[in-house]
């Protein structure tokens, strides 16, 4: 199953992708700063969904809930793609 991440989900154009990727058999991550808009979110996709509630706007503690996101979505073909960047980070 395809993977992917989308911060920034939780209305507008990230909202739309999530379900667009879902309908398409996609297995999404996906991260912003309201919990309870990502749990509706998250009930509303017809695949298998991740959530992580984080700000991405303070990148330096926000890594490390990306990396546990990346993981549980297994998202492995992003998770090599990012990995230099979060050892900038120290995760």
């Amino acid at each position: 199953m395809k993977s992917a991440i989308i911060i920034g989900a939780s209305s507008g154009i990230g909202r739309a992708l999530a379900v667009t990727l879902s309908l398409d058999g996609y297995r999404v991550g996906v991260v912003a700063r309201r919990t309870d808009l990502l749990a509706r979110l998250q009930a509303d996709l017809t695949g298998p969904c991740v959530i992580k509630t984080v700000d991405v706007s303070q990148p330096e503690p926000a890594m490390p809930f990306l990396r546990e996101l990346i993981e549980n979505a297994r998202c492995r073909t992003f998770h090599r793609e990012c990995r230099n960047r979060l050892q900038q980070y120290g995760t």
